[in-house]
């Protein structure tokens, strides 16, 4: 028998505990997912810490070149210029003056 596992924890995957995952993170716009490559726990485990702090670090990114994803929009950011002057970075790529 020729039994899928969980490339994270080794659990065999089953129809109850696989999962959807996407390949290019939502969070920076990945649409393409595949199954059969990780379960449910460690999905949702990795999801909270991994996915969610690769997409805290790229935030700015995001809103740079207006990324959209599946679930929500990406939060407004302070970003700083290299002279100091700092501004909101919001979804829609705009700039406006942040307060102190």
């Amino acid at each position: 028998m020729n039994s899928r596992k969980c490339a994270l924890c080794a659990s065999v995957l089953s129809g109850t505990n696989r999962t959807k995952e996407h390949i290019i993170p939502n969070a920076i716009g990945g649409r393409k997912k595949t199954t059969g490559f990780i379960c449910n726990d460690c999905n949702r485990m990795f999801g909270e810490s991994w996915d969610a702090e690769l997409a805290r670090q790229l935030n700015w990114f995001s809103l740079s070149i207006g990324i959209s994803r599946e679930r929500g929009e990406p939060p407004k950011q302070i970003v700083q210029t290299i002279e100091g002057d700092r501004y909101w970075l919001h979804n829609d790529g705009s700039y406006l003056s942040s307060p102190v």
